[in-house]
């Protein structure tokens, strides 16, 4: 009876500490998922939020507007470290600067650099909390989001 009630403990132990284990993680989850400021968890946010991967990088501008709700970064790949499937696993589709509306980007300057790409890629989406626009610059090795958050 004695190792009944110990082996009963031991397990009830267990579960109460995969739950607390469990409630941790999804705590954590859900604050990067909120955040939305540049620096904490920044490229996990975004890939939670436009649904896309984002690979290795060197660098990132970012730029959070409160006003607006809408979070602007550009990525520098590595592009040594870029996956070969990465456009279709991402779903990225083949376009050309004047398909694309620059000026959700507010990076009219790149506009030239867009024009002259031949490897350009788009995908825009909407979910209930949020709207993105991510143009992928093959040949630049770079990423620009658009995210805006719809609450």
């Amino acid at each position: 009876m004695e190792k009944s009630r110990i082996a009963l403990l031991a397990v009830a132990i267990v579960a109460a500490l995969g739950c607390l284990g469990f409630m941790g993680v999804r705590a954590f989850s859900e604050k990067i998922y909120k955040s939305r400021d540049c620096d904490f968890a920044n490229i996990d946010n975004i890939e939670m939020h436009a649904r896309i991967d984002i690979p290795s990088t060197t660098d990132c501008q970012c730029e959070y507007d409160n006003s607006t709700h809408t979070k602007k970064v550009i990525f520098d790949l590595d592009t040594d470290d870029l996956p070969e499937d990465y456009i279709v696993k991402n779903k990225l589709v083949k376009t050309n600067a004047t398909d694309i509306a620059i000026t959700d980007f507010d990076f009219e300057k790149n506009l030239a650099r867009f024009a002259a790409s031949k490897s350009l890629y788009y995908r825009e989406g909407q979910t209930k909390n949020d709207r993105y626009k991510i143009i992928f610059d093959q040949d630049a090795g770079k990423i620009w989001v658009n995210l805006k958050y719809l609450d």
